[in-house]
């Protein structure tokens, strides 16, 4: 995915004792080995990095999933007449259908913060919304939320009582290809230049950890290695921010000591939350990176363009991509994993938006936020950006038991591609509570998608209708 490569190389201003992942438009080299990797086969087959010699790999992995009570699942496969009315008589689906379960063709894994004493709880998140990414051969890079003061949505609390839990800090886990982790770091905040001011946090320290780092997501942008999310106590809830993510291991070894962000690096995009940022195949008159204010209907602007407050105006003064501009949903498509990724088979870009009914986040005895979400496929056309193709509403099967039906609140949170294996690795939040990951190959999903009329404002609007009266979804 993508071209470059990345560098391992000695950071005098850091300390020559450790290694830090820069990335440069040059061979990947781990010094004392001779080994080179270029970027665009770190997914491949080829044997996996070896971790041979490392005693003192983390032990802890993730605990067994959990038990929800039952008015935590959609109940798929219940008649009409049993569903809330936001899911029935008050909403539309894509072609009128009930969602699906998506489930992948082989195992699924728990993404996880491991815990050591202070599983004392239950109510304890296991970590929110996982993102993965594809990182070397045989290994995998998650970055995942952890809340350490709170419930979050693991057990819901009663309307009217205080919900405690945010997002407060976000781990980077190095992982294998079954999601065993190998290693782990707390994200952390630095300032090389002496920035003093970061929002409206002042830096007093050199390394810290940044307050409420909320819904943190990693993909790949060309070889750069990025972050986003947002922090609503030092910048704006309507605020994304954006930042390229350094990584460093110990001398010699692939042991993950530190990740961290440059303050002088962040930059801010407004206004909301969960854009996707991504990279076309080839460069078009505003360049090559985009990112989206919205997945359906579109609206992407290039990457150079960042939409802090005081250019807000200004640049929506500007026409998006794409140049079609479509009629208004009767539902909101929000968008979800972050990314984009090519799919060089169909010359497409794959995206991930979500749907949760009823349409306001508004505390209920369901959740404490959004609930009953439901996903969908969307497809691009790599040099205009209109949609070509959707898939109908999905959800993911249960973590526990119920592998017939979905929690209702899943969030799609990481979106990848391996070129040379043909396989959509996608991770997803449960509950807010914990994580899962799965892979899936192309075909499946290729399978999923439908093409709808082209330069035909109204054709998103078109795919949307009523339910059936009855309510049997399938197995996809």
């Amino acid at each position: 995915q993508g071209g470059g490569v990345l560098t391992v190389r000695p950071t005098a201003k850091f300390g020559r004792r450790r290694e830090a992942v820069t990335l440069r438009s040059e061979a990947f080299v781990r010094r004392g080995r001779g080994t080179t990797l270029e970027s665009k086969i770190r997914c491949s087959s080829r044997k996996a990095v070896s971790f041979r010699n490392q005693s003192d790999l983390p032990s802890s992995q993730c605990t067994p999933p959990r038990d929800y009570a039952e008015d935590r699942f959609y109940g798929l496969g219940a008649p009409a007449a049993r569903q809330p009315a936001f899911l029935t008589t008050e909403t539309q689906y894509v072609r009128g259908e009930w969602p699906k379960v998506l489930a992948p063709p082989t195992r699924r894994h728990k993404v996880c913060i491991p815990r050591t004493n202070d599983r004392a709880t239950s109510l304890k998140s296991d970590g929110l919304n996982p993102s993965t990414v594809f990182f070397r051969p045989g290994l995998l890079l998650t970055v995942i939320g952890d809340s350490r003061d709170g419930d979050n949505q693991c057990v819901v609390p009663k309307p009217g009582t205080k919900h405690g839990a945010g997002m407060k800090q976000a781990t980077v886990l190095l992982q294998d290809m079954a999601f065993n982790i190998l290693g782990r770091a707390v994200v952390k905040l630095r300032s090389p230049g002496g920035q003093r001011k970061w929002g409206r946090l002042s830096i007093s320290s050199a390394r810290r950890v940044p307050p409420e780092m909320t819904d943190a997501k990693i993909r790949w942008l060309g070889n750069r290695l990025m972050i986003s999310y947002y922090i609503i106590s030092v910048f704006s809830s309507s605020v994304q921010l954006l930042n390229e993510l350094h990584l460093q291991f110990k001398s010699g070894t692939w042991k993950l000591e530190e990740a961290f962000i440059i303050a002088e690096e962040t930059v801010e995009y407004c206004c909301g939350r969960n854009f996707p940022f991504f990279e076309l195949p080839h460069d078009v008159s505003d360049g090559r990176f985009f990112w989206g204010e919205w997945m359906l209907p579109p609206k992407f602007y290039p990457l150079s363009d960042s939409l802090d407050k005081r250019k807000h105006r200004e640049q929506h003064a500007k026409s998006p991509f794409p140049v079609l501009q479509y009629d208004a949903l009767p539902v909101s498509v929000h968008g979800t994993s972050a990314t984009l990724v090519y799919i060089p088979e169909t010359d497409e870009l794959l995206g991930i938006g979500h749907i949760h009914r009823p349409g306001n986040r508004i505390p209920s005895s369901y959740s404490i936020h959004g609930h009953h979400y439901t996903h969908l496929f969307v497809t691009y056309n790599s040099t205009t950006l209109e949609v070509n193709r959707v898939s109908n509403e999905f959800c993911f099967p249960a973590l526990g038991g119920l592998t017939a039906d979905c929690e209702i609140v899943q969030f799609a949170s990481g979106l990848d591609f391996c070129e040379q294996t043909k396989q959509i690795l996608i991770s997803w939040g449960i509950n807010d509570c914990e994580g899962v990951g799965g892979f899936f190959p192309w075909t499946m999903i290729d399978d999923m998608l439908f093409s709808i009329t082209s330069q035909d404002p109204k054709a998103l609007v078109n795919l949307f209708s009523p339910p059936p009266s009855s309510f049997l979804p399938e197995t996809q």
